[in-house]
């Protein structure tokens, strides 16, 4: 993925968080910390790209948040924090 994919993506994104938030559904993605971003993209790597799925899962079981917003945000995470690096 290259830097406009990046960038297209994360503009998608924030298509994607108005409409949400328009449809009263609030999500907030957190400005990744280093160590965070590289922890992420680490278990990204290890999992053969299952780490996002993983990790949302975890987020979802039993907190007011359903797998499709943990996803989302987990996703976010990952582009923010490879933006970041280039």
């Amino acid at each position: 993925m290259d830097r406009d994919q990046i960038l297209n993506a994360i503009a998608e994104s924030r298509k994607v968080n108005e409409q949400v938030k328009q449809a009263g559904q609030e999500t907030q993605v957190e400005d990744p910390s280093l160590v965070k971003g590289i922890a992420r993209a680490g278990f990204q790597g290890l999992t053969f790209g299952f780490g996002d799925e993983i990790e949302a899962i975890i987020d979802s079981i039993g907190k007011d948040k359903t797998y499709d917003q943990a996803i989302k945000e987990v996703r976010d995470l990952l582009l923010v924090f490879l933006v970041q690096l280039v």
